[in-house]
């Protein structure tokens, strides 16, 4: 399988929910995003993380008029099975080797049928949604992070350059609204579903993170919206950028404006579905700030010519070299404690 590059928090959860009924309220204009809210996530979401309960506070406060749905993992399958009766989804979402593959599929199911918003579990409303709709896209998308050159190529293969600037940015899916039936959505599950039966010829254990952002998650959605793009489709979807407020959760790595909504909501990065060797490499440094880095042990590493911007430590750089002489290079400079064998730093 392919072990490639980057960590996107996404959803890992099952729900259940007593579905309310989604008050009509663009006027009857099958074309218009829908005034609901949509969550997947497990029954015990509080004791998941203790934060989630707030987060889903602040979506309903920024938008009261909004309807709320929220589907633990019997709900889920139910609505797969009712909504997809017929179709090649129910068994393919049954067989999903991994739990993420699931929660992938279900938001572009749940969307494709219901239209409205789709929000992790981790996402924290900073505005109200109103402006979304009153906008008139057909969807809204994030911009999640900026690719560079080098990550690109890590992703899709090192025979593949990015063909224009706007494809530098990564097609979030942690957050995103839709009219219902849109084509870019529909495109976007039959594209997981046809992924996800790939992987189902192997074990979970063999599938690494970076497989499932392949199948189902932003690398899948990134590739098919911008190759989409250029062929003059998806002309009526929002690719909106972050907002340059200080983000609510220090970070350090990337601009300001990564891992938001647009100025609507923010993604506190939970990192729910990540392995777990992942997440304690993110728990080991994710309190770091660039004043505690030591840049120069990390620029005497071998190799570090390819990475265009060290801040991006986390994310790039972490998720690119990790497991790899450049990335055990990097941790030895990161953290010290673990070793005293840190490389000698020469002028470059």
């Amino acid at each position: 399988m392919t072990r490639l590059a980057s960590i996107l928090p996404l959803l890992v959860a099952a729900v259940g929910c007593a579905a309310p009924v989604v008050p009509d309220s663009n006027d009857n204009d099958a074309s218009a995003i829908p005034r609901l809210i949509i969550q997947t996530g497990p029954k015990d979401a509080v004791g998941r993380d203790a934060n989630w309960q707030s987060y889903q506070a602040s979506l309903k406060s920024m938008n009261p008029d909004f309807a709320y749905m929220y589907f633990d993992d019997e709900a889920a399958l139910s609505f797969v099975d009712e909504h997809f009766d017929g179709t090649e989804l129910p068994r393919i979402y049954r067989d999903a080797p991994k739990f993420v593959l699931k929660a992938d599929l279900f938001r572009y199911a749940a969307v494709k049928v219901l239209g409205g918003f789709y929000m992790d579990m981790d996402m924290m409303a900073k505005a109200p949604f109103e402006p979304l709709v009153a906008a008139g896209d057909g969807a809204v998308f994030p911009k999640e992070w900026w690719r560079s050159d080098a990550a690109y190529r890590k992703i899709y293969g090192e025979d593949r350059s990015c063909p224009d600037d706007e494809e530098h940015w990564q097609v979030g899916n942690y957050a995103f609204a839709a009219a219902p039936n849109h084509p870019f959505i529909a495109d976007a599950l039959e594209e997981a579903m046809t992924r996800t039966v790939r992987l189902t010829e192997f074990d979970a254990a063999d599938i690494s993170d970076d497989d499932v952002l392949l199948a189902t998650g932003p690398y899948m959605l990134s590739e098919l919206y911008h190759e989409g793009r250029r062929q003059g489709k998806y002309a009526d979807v929002a690719h909106i950028r972050g907002d340059d407020d200080v983000p609510s959760r220090r970070r350090s790595y990337g601009g300001n404006d990564w891992h938001k909504f647009g100025g609507y909501a923010e993604h506190m990065l939970s990192h729910s579905w990540v392995t777990s060797a992942r997440r304690r490499m993110q728990d080991t440094y994710g309190n770091m700030y660039p004043s505690d880095i030591d840049y120069d042990c990390i620029l005497a590493c071998p190799g570090v010519e390819i990475i265009e911007d060290v801040y991006m430590l986390e994310e790039e750089v972490f998720d690119l070299y990790y497991g790899t002489e450049l990335g055990d290079c990097i941790d030895k400079c990161l953290n010290p404690s673990l070793t005293t064998d840190a490389p000698t730093i020469t002028p470059l």
